[in-house]
């Protein structure tokens, strides 16, 4: 009999309806304006990155220029020092050339000189025989004599000359030489000066380039936010005029009197 009961109530008993979905609540104007002042100040602060990264990207681009032109600098001082330091070694090169021919010219000089001496010693210790032996007047003999020795001190002083002349040459040798050692040292330096300012560059324009994307990734958010203000701007704009136009509550009724 209760079982009867219970069925014939769930016949009768109208059917249950599906539960409607639940709607997310109306945005409050007091909750749009909280958001409102974040957005605007996330992009204030965007606004603020951006520039700071702008005015470091502008710094990091004026540092590559000076680099870059002290670079040019370097590169020009580097080839300035290569030419010197190639005249330097061309004039060595001339100065032993020369070296070299004046000591072939002061040998055959001696060799002159010492083509004379057996005849001058044996006319300093028999002069009377040597004459003998050559069978030469005398008025020849002593001709023959004097030409010796004005030969004998014209290749002497003819040798001497050759000496100071090859002594000033291995001065002026040696005078290149240092300067030449002094240009590639200065070469090397501007070498070493031109890879530092390399280094110095490609840092530069790193930081640059790196700046350039803070500030494009700032400049987007900042944008974003702005769009997003406005957004909020409109909401709240729009729920404030349909408060306007909602009917005015009753007032509360008057307390009863005691």
């Amino acid at each position: 009999m209760g079982l009867l009961l219970a069925a014939s109530a769930a016949l009768l008993s109208p059917p249950l309806r599906a539960a409607a979905p639940e709607t997310a609540p109306a945005p409050s104007p007091s909750g749009l304006r909280e958001e409102l002042e974040r957005n605007r100040a996330a992009g204030a602060a965007a606004g603020a990155a951006a520039k700071e990264a702008a005015t470091e990207a502008a710094k990091a681009a004026a540092e590559a220029a000076r680099l870059r032109a002290e670079l040019e600098a370097a590169k020009a001082r580097a080839e300035a020092a290569e030419a010197a330091s190639a005249a330097t070694l061309a004039r060595r090169e001339a100065l032993a050339e020369a070296r070299r021919k004046l000591e072939a010219e002061r040998l055959r000089a001696a060799e002159r000189l010492a083509a004379l001496i057996p005849l001058a010693v044996r006319l300093a210790e028999a002069p009377a025989d040597t004459l003998l032996a050559a069978h030469l007047e005398a008025a020849d003999a002593v001709a023959g004599l004097v030409v010796l020795e004005d030969l004998s001190r014209e290749i002497a002083a003819e040798s001497e000359t050759l000496l100071a002349r090859k002594a000033e040459l291995e001065r002026l040798e040696a005078a290149e030489q240092a300067e030449a050692a002094r240009w590639v040292e200065d070469l090397e330096a501007q070498h070493r000066a031109a890879l530092a300012l390399d280094a110095a560059l490609a840092e530069a324009e790193a930081r640059r380039s790196k700046a350039v994307q803070a500030a494009r990734e700032a400049e987007e958010k900042r944008a974003q936010a702005a769009a997003r203000a406005a957004s909020l701007g409109a909401m709240i704009a729009t729920l404030e005029r349909e408060a306007a136009r909602l009917p005015l509550p009753p007032p509360p009724p008057p307390p009863a009197p005691e």
